[in-house]
């Protein structure tokens, strides 16, 4: 491929890129500009409202916290850097929107070795707007971070069994560090890595010690950190929400969510307008897919299949002792497999740009539709600056921690939830002291009750009678004060 001349950089340094390394930094560029435009527009969720929550206090603060909960520390570390320059979501989402950003080179250098320059091109577009990247990518989770790190690792693992010099093995020791302090599940991908290059690149035993020892080097990194999580092995033990969804159900919902992103709620005024785009996504991914899976090269595309795929098997496997097969969780690991459906838009030919672009405009239109509780909203129109002392706001598990993200500091003073207490993995460990009382006490002035569809409304003591109600999507505020 003919390599093109850019304009002289600094004395005498010519700059030479080829049209393949140009096309993916302006489908970079695209990627970037879909993950980061309007990136506050939706509210945040409930488990990215523990992200803020958390990443808005001190350091030390923020990890008794997290140490208590359920997740590894790299993410938090870039959430409360970039929480300290604004509170705005948009801010605290832009970690994970650049790493997401970052698996578009990733998925065109593996897609490259699949099948050529032509498959790299349309593995990065691929990357660019499909919503199981897009989504998690304008989310304030680990997820983006995680699986764009899996990504990084397969690639320099593969570079290393090549040809396993210090640089290279250095580079993955420092990948899977990294990868593995973003969230635990990465370890399963670890392992399926590890097996696909005995397996499928058939590494020699001397460079299989050379990598195994890199590899073993960067999961060590994670025993500093453990020691001060102790609290979550106590937790992986419990119960867990998972325990009724059911084998079948999860394994329907990963595949739903590779091809389509991540679930719809029901309970959304647009439900059947996002289910229908999500079906946009499945159908063009899924053609991409049976177009490239026929056309594998047997060693590359074995073994990049076995990375992605042999590590949501293993987690399905582990699934048997504790259920922990949900697509959020195996989003951190399938990513390799995005660069089969750009070797598959390759293969498509004249029906690759309409499929490309009918799921860029799905994609586009999930973020831009609401996809969740508009529960900032209602807090700070009804709640900001109306709350004063005797006062009381009412929040269910479910929204408690949305409303401590999103309200001022009278309303996050008097909000509280009532028993029964949720399970650890509401949060807990980020609510603050006092956030439970046994009842709403008679000497409560106005008592404002924040609701999402299902919640029941509190007792309250008689005398207090409704004053107005106030909704907002999948949101409710009622207004109880006492009778005059």
């Amino acid at each position: 491929m003919t390599a093109i001349a850019l304009p002289r950089v600094g004395a005498g340094l010519r700059v030479r890129a080829t049209p393949y390394a140009l096309g993916v930094a302006g489908i970079t560029v695209v990627a970037l500009l879909i993950r980061v435009i309007a990136l506050g527009h939706q509210p945040l969720g409930g488990d990215e409202s523990f992200t803020a929550v958390v990443s808005r206090r001190a350091w030390l603060d923020m990890y008794a916290a997290v140490r208590n909960d359920s997740a590894a520390p790299l993410p938090y570390a870039l959430t409360h850097l970039a929480s300290s320059l604004s509170n705005d979501p948009a801010m605290l989402r832009l970690p994970a929107a650049l790493a997401g950003t970052a698996a578009v080179p990733l998925l065109a250098a593996l897609g490259r070795r699949l099948g050529g320059v032509r498959a790299g091109l349309w593995a990065a577009a691929a990357a660019a707007v499909l919503p199981a990247l897009v989504l998690p990518a304008r989310d304030a989770r680990m997820y983006a971070l995680a699986g764009t790190l899996v990504l990084a690792a397969t690639l320099t693992l593969w570079r290393a069994v090549e040809r396993p010099s210090r640089p290279r093995l250095a580079v993955h020791a420092a990948v899977v560090a990294a990868a593995m302090l973003s969230d635990y599940f990465v370890a399963f991908a670890v392992v399926a890595e590890l097996l696909a290059a005995v397996l499928v690149l058939r590494a020699s035993r001397p460079t299989m010690l050379r990598v195994t020892a890199a590899t073993v080097a960067g999961c060590a990194l994670l025993l500093l950190w453990l020691p001060f999580a102790t609290a979550q092995f106590h937790h992986a033990q419990q119960a867990f929400w998972l325990d009724g969804i059911g084998f079948a159900g999860a394994v329907g919902g990963v595949l739903r969510g590779f091809f389509g992103g991540p679930p719809v709620d029901a309970n959304l005024p647009q439900h059947s307008l996002l289910v229908a785009l999500q079906g946009v996504g499945i159908a063009g991914a899924g053609v991409a897919v049976l177009a490239g899976m026929p056309r594998i090269q047997r060693a590359a595309g074995a073994y990049v299949v076995a990375c992605g795929l042999g590590a949501a098997v293993l987690i399905g496997l582990a699934s048997a002792v504790h259920p922990v097969l949900d697509e959020r969780y195996v989003s951190v690991v399938w990513t390799p497999l995005f660069a089969v459906v750009g070797l598959g838009l390759s293969r498509l030919r004249w029906a690759a740009p309409p499929a490309i672009a009918a799921i860029a405009c799905a994609s586009i239109a999930m973020c831009a539709l609401p996809t969740r509780a508009a529960i900032a909203d209602v807090v700070r129109e009804q709640l900001d600056g109306h709350v004063t002392a005797g006062d009381l706001v009412v929040a269910s598990p479910d929204t408690y921690m949305q409303v401590l993200a999103a309200g001022d500091g009278d309303v996050t003073a008097h909000t509280h939830v009532l028993p029964p207490a949720p399970p650890w993995y509401f949060g807990l460990a980020a609510y603050p002291p006092g956030a439970f009382i046994d009842a709403v006490p008679a000497t409560a002035n106005t008592v404002d009750v924040v609701t999402q569809p299902g919640d029941h409304q509190p007792r309250l003591p008689a005398g207090h009678t409704m004053v107005r109600r106030t909704c907002a999507t999948m949101v409710c505020v009622t207004v109880y004060a006492p009778a005059p």
